[in-house]
């Protein structure tokens, strides 16, 4: 699940990159050249180049989150990592007392069979 989640957010931030970075073409793209040039033109491009530097200051906020939000699941699927971890270490560490709990009752009880069989042959 925390897998998940970090995938999730990892998209999210990948989107929001290619956003800024495509708003970046875009302005380039929009640079005034030298030369003659319509005022009209210059007007167009420069209400452009202005609109696109605002998208790009308001990009800068979500994309911060989103990565605040991406290094926030990675810490959690670390941490989940570790708790299976040691989950698992437990469930073997139980698993070998157990059997060498079995292990110790057999070779205790062994010894009373030993003992009966001995006593039974000497009647």
């Amino acid at each position: 699940m925390a897998e998940r989640h970090l995938a999730q957010s990892e998209i999210e931030l990948r989107n929001m990159n290619e956003l800024a970075e495509r708003i970046d073409l875009v302005r380039q793209g929009l640079g005034i050249t030298s030369g003659v040039q319509h005022g009209v033109q210059l007007r167009a491009n420069s209400e452009m180049i202005s609109r696109l530097d605002n998208a790009k200051r308001s990009i800068a906020a979500p994309a911060a989150a989103a990565a605040d939000n991406r290094d926030h699941k990675m810490e959690l699927l670390v941490a989940a990592r570790q708790r299976e971890t040691g989950a698992e270490k437990l469930a073997n560490s139980a698993a070998k007392q157990a059997r060498l709990v079995a292990e110790m009752r057999e070779n205790a009880m062994r010894i009373f069979r030993n003992i009966a069989a001995v006593e039974g042959e000497q009647p």
